[in-house]
Protein backbone atom coordinates (compact mmCIF):
# COMPACT_ATOMS: atom_id res chain seq x y z
CA UNK A 1 0.00 0.00 0.00
CA UNK A 2 1.41 3.71 -1.00
CA UNK A 3 1.53 6.43 1.72
CA UNK A 4 -0.37 9.12 0.80
CA UNK A 5 0.35 12.61 2.28
CA UNK A 6 -2.22 14.88 4.16
CA UNK A 7 -2.89 18.11 5.39
CA UNK A 8 -5.61 20.02 7.12
CA UNK A 9 -6.76 23.12 7.11
CA UNK A 10 -8.21 24.74 9.99
CA UNK A 11 -11.67 25.98 9.79
CA UNK A 12 -10.75 29.51 11.42
CA UNK A 13 -8.15 29.75 8.46
CA UNK A 14 -10.20 28.55 5.74
CA UNK A 15 -13.63 29.82 6.27
CA UNK A 16 -12.93 33.58 5.71
CA UNK A 17 -11.45 33.28 2.57
CA UNK A 18 -14.27 30.93 1.49
CA UNK A 19 -16.62 33.32 2.33
CA UNK A 20 -14.42 36.54 0.77
CA UNK A 21 -14.14 34.78 -2.18
CA UNK A 22 -18.02 33.86 -2.98
CA UNK A 23 -19.09 37.48 -1.90
CA UNK A 24 -16.46 38.72 -4.16
CA UNK A 25 -17.77 36.22 -6.77
CA UNK A 26 -21.03 37.58 -6.63
CA UNK A 27 -20.59 41.30 -5.97
CA UNK A 28 -18.56 40.91 -9.45
CA UNK A 29 -20.82 39.23 -11.49
CA UNK A 30 -23.70 41.65 -10.19
CA UNK A 31 -21.72 45.27 -10.80
CA UNK A 32 -21.47 48.31 -9.54
CA UNK A 33 -23.93 48.11 -6.75
CA UNK A 34 -20.99 46.74 -4.25
CA UNK A 35 -22.37 47.62 -0.91
CA UNK A 36 -25.41 46.28 -1.10
CA UNK A 37 -24.63 43.44 -2.55
CA UNK A 38 -21.66 42.74 -0.38
CA UNK A 39 -24.68 42.70 2.59
CA UNK A 40 -26.55 40.56 0.45
CA UNK A 41 -24.16 38.18 0.00
CA UNK A 42 -22.95 38.30 3.36
CA UNK A 43 -26.11 37.98 4.86
CA UNK A 44 -26.58 35.05 2.49
CA UNK A 45 -23.24 33.01 3.57
CA UNK A 46 -24.48 33.33 7.17
CA UNK A 47 -28.13 32.19 6.63
CA UNK A 48 -28.65 29.68 9.80
CA UNK A 49 -29.18 25.98 7.98
CA UNK A 50 -29.83 22.67 10.10
CA UNK A 51 -27.43 19.44 8.81
CA UNK A 52 -30.09 17.20 10.07
CA UNK A 53 -32.64 18.27 7.12
CA UNK A 54 -29.81 18.55 4.23
CA UNK A 55 -29.46 22.46 4.56
CA UNK A 56 -33.44 23.82 4.94
CA UNK A 57 -33.72 26.97 7.33
CA UNK A 58 -32.81 25.85 10.63
CA UNK A 59 -36.05 27.11 12.28
CA UNK A 60 -36.46 24.23 14.79
CA UNK A 61 -33.38 22.61 15.16
CA UNK A 62 -30.96 22.81 17.93
CA UNK A 63 -28.46 25.37 18.23
CA UNK A 64 -25.78 22.15 17.52
CA UNK A 65 -27.34 21.38 14.27
CA UNK A 66 -27.73 24.83 13.19
CA UNK A 67 -25.07 26.70 10.32
CA UNK A 68 -23.99 29.01 8.09
CA UNK A 69 -25.47 28.24 5.24
CA UNK A 70 -21.73 28.51 3.35
CA UNK A 71 -20.46 26.06 5.78
CA UNK A 72 -22.78 23.95 5.35
CA UNK A 73 -22.39 23.66 1.47
CA UNK A 74 -18.61 23.96 2.11
CA UNK A 75 -18.81 20.86 4.35
CA UNK A 76 -21.10 18.96 2.18
CA UNK A 77 -18.70 19.45 -0.90
CA UNK A 78 -15.46 18.49 1.05
CA UNK A 79 -17.45 15.35 2.20
CA UNK A 80 -18.44 14.24 -1.28
CA UNK A 81 -14.51 15.02 -2.65
CA UNK A 82 -13.89 12.82 0.35
CA UNK A 83 -15.82 9.94 0.21
CA UNK A 84 -15.12 9.75 -3.82
CA UNK A 85 -11.52 9.86 -3.22
CA UNK A 86 -11.55 7.15 0.04
CA UNK A 87 -13.71 4.57 -2.10
CA UNK A 88 -11.27 5.48 -5.29
CA UNK A 89 -8.35 4.53 -2.96
CA UNK A 90 -10.00 0.99 -1.43
CA UNK A 91 -10.91 0.29 -5.14
CA UNK A 92 -7.18 0.54 -6.49
CA UNK A 93 -6.22 -1.33 -3.18
CA UNK A 94 -8.77 -3.84 -3.10
CA UNK A 95 -6.62 -6.53 -4.07
CA UNK A 96 -3.71 -5.90 -1.27
CA UNK A 97 -6.81 -5.57 1.32
CA UNK A 98 -8.44 -9.16 0.61
CA UNK A 99 -4.56 -10.38 1.02
CA UNK A 100 -4.92 -8.76 4.56
CA UNK A 101 -8.21 -9.55 5.23
CA UNK A 102 -7.92 -13.16 4.38
CA UNK A 103 -4.38 -13.81 6.09
CA UNK A 104 -6.49 -12.19 9.25
CA UNK A 105 -9.32 -14.31 9.15
CA UNK A 106 -7.00 -17.80 8.73
CA UNK A 107 -5.33 -16.60 11.87
CA UNK A 108 -8.02 -15.31 14.12
CA UNK A 109 -11.16 -17.66 14.27
CA UNK A 110 -12.62 -15.34 16.73
CA UNK A 111 -12.48 -13.15 13.87
CA UNK A 112 -13.66 -14.94 11.42
CA UNK A 113 -16.85 -16.04 13.19
CA UNK A 114 -17.58 -12.72 14.10
CA UNK A 115 -17.43 -11.49 10.57
CA UNK A 116 -19.80 -14.04 9.42
CA UNK A 117 -22.51 -13.73 12.24
CA UNK A 118 -22.34 -10.13 11.65
CA UNK A 119 -22.55 -10.33 7.88
CA UNK A 120 -25.73 -13.29 8.21
CA UNK A 121 -27.70 -10.89 10.43
CA UNK A 122 -27.11 -7.86 8.50
CA UNK A 123 -28.26 -9.29 5.23
CA UNK A 124 -30.99 -11.09 6.87
CA UNK A 125 -32.62 -7.95 8.65
CA UNK A 126 -35.53 -6.16 6.38
CA UNK A 127 -34.31 -2.64 6.98
CA UNK A 128 -30.19 -2.25 7.15
CA UNK A 129 -27.55 -4.09 5.45
CA UNK A 130 -24.51 -2.68 7.28
CA UNK A 131 -22.64 -4.96 9.97
CA UNK A 132 -19.75 -3.70 11.73
CA UNK A 133 -17.36 -5.94 13.68
CA UNK A 134 -15.92 -5.07 17.18
CA UNK A 135 -12.66 -7.28 18.02
CA UNK A 136 -11.15 -7.46 21.52
CA UNK A 137 -8.93 -9.47 23.50
CA UNK A 138 -11.14 -10.76 26.23
CA UNK A 139 -9.38 -10.54 29.35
Amino acid sequence: MSDNPSITIPKDLLMPAIEAHVRAGIVAALGDHTKIIEEIARQACMVAVDRKTGGAPGRYASDGEKVPLLTYLTESALRGVVKEEIRKWVEEQREEIAKVVRKTIRLDQRLAKSLCDGFIDAVTRDISYSFSVRVGKSG
